[in-house]
């Protein structure tokens, strides 16, 4: 499986949760933005295995919440938890807890590497 290790910041889902909270019309925009860019990937990493025979995945994690009314730093469960979503050109993830640790991570999406039965 190829690995590809390609880090985004994409400020504006940040600065907009801050501003105007999680429920806002400009952070759902600013969602919607990253969410095309990564439909976008998610593409040309599926053309690039089918032409190739490789097996990719693609993770995508966020590194904190946000409150509904905007902001984050505090010790909320909002502000705590974060997402992972996990896309694969095979079509085959192994099956992973419902909460991961950020020390868990890339044990895990190392985990993916490997063949499955």
């Amino acid at each position: 499986m190829r690995a590809l290790a390609a880090e985004g910041d994409h400020r504006d889902i940040d600065d907009a949760g801050h501003v105007h909270g999680a429920l806002s019309e400009r952070y759902q925009q600013a969602l919607a933005r990253v969410d095309r860019l990564v439909s976008r990937n998610q593409d040309a990493v599926q053309r690039r295995a089918d032409a190739g025979g490789e097996r990719w995945i693609l993770v995508v994690v966020a590194d904190h919440g946000h409150v509904d009314t905007g902001g984050h730093g505090g010790d909320s469960a909002a502000e705590r938890t974060s997402f992972i979503s996990r896309w694969t050109t095979t079509g085959r993830l192994r099956e992973w807890l419902a909460v991961v640790a950020p020390h868990e991570l890339m044990d895990l999406i190392l985990a993916e590497r490997a063949p499955q039965s």
